[in-house]
């Protein structure tokens, strides 16, 4: 499980591709026990939001991206729908540190770089749980 921090600090994120990964969240960040779920099918992702205390006790945006295991299942062989779902889950991400900053006009090159980054990141933790 990795923890992402956004560029500037605003916030951290990570993700959840099995129920394994949602509960390790859940107890890392003592978040209630069903914030995790997707066990209705009713969507392939969502990105849920969070405080937590910091390392340094001050109070930070969380934002985990869910995923519904069953569904990644079912489309294990169309690598590119995982890899929009993905993408489109990092840009709900960037969309809420764009909100955290305050930030209504953002360059051009800072959105190109924010929402690599945050795909990169995701895809990392992707492919991590494709190994297992």
């Amino acid at each position: 499980m990795r923890i992402f921090t956004s560029p500037f600090g605003h916030l951290n994120y990570a993700a959840a591709f099995s129920e394994k990964q949602k509960q390790k969240l859940i107890k890392h960040f003592n978040l209630p026990q069903r914030s995790l779920d997707c066990n209705d099918g009713s969507y392939a992702a969502y990105v849920a939001s969070f405080e937590h205390k910091g390392d340094d006790e001050e109070v930070k945006q969380l934002r985990v991206a869910v995923f519904n295991e069953e569904e990644l299942k079912r489309h294990k062989d169309n690598t590119a729908r995982i890899y929009a779902l993905i993408v489109h889950e990092a840009m709900h991400i960037y969309q809420d540190i764009l909100n955290e900053m305050v930030e209504h006009r953002p360059s051009v090159e800072f959105e190109a770089y924010s929402v690599q980054q945050i795909c990169l990141d995701l895809f990392y933790c992707y492919e991590q749980f494709m190994k297992k």
